[in-house]
C-alpha cells in the first residue's frame, strides 16, 4: 500500500510540474502577443505620421493591410482602424 501511495504522489508531483510549465508557457505567449501587437501598432502609427497616403493607397495584400490584420488578430477586430481614427486619420481603410 505504501508503494502505491508513493507512486500516486510521484504522479501527482509530475502532473503539478507539467501544469505549472503549461501555465508559464501560456503567460509567455500572452506577453509575446501583447508585445508584438504594440510593435505593430507603433509601426502603423509611424506610417500614419510620416506618410498617411501609404495607408489610403495600400493594396489589400500589401504590408499596411497585413500589419492591420496582425493588430486585429492579436487584439480585437477593428483595433487597427480605431488606432488610425483616434490619431486623426480620415481616409479609406485598407481591407
Amino acid at each position: 500500500m505504501g508503494q502505491l501511495m508513493d507512486q500516486a504522489n510521484d504522479y501527482r508531483g509530475k502532473a503539478d510540474r507539467i501544469r505549472k510549465r503549461n501555465l508559464n508557457a501560456q503567460q509567455e505567449i500572452k506577453q509575446v502577443r501583447k508585445t508584438s501587437r504594440l510593435a505593430c501598432m507603433r509601426q502603423l502609427k509611424t506610417i500614419l505620421e510620416r506618410d498617411p497616403e501609404l495607408i489610403g493607397n495600400a493594396p489589400s495584400d500589401g504590408y499596411v493591410a497585413g500589419l492591420m490584420d496582425d493588430i486585429d488578430r492579436q487584439g480585437r477586430s477593428g483595433d487597427a482602424e480605431r488606432l488610425l481614427r483616434h490619431n486623426g486619420y480620415t481616409g479609406p481603410i485598407p481591407r
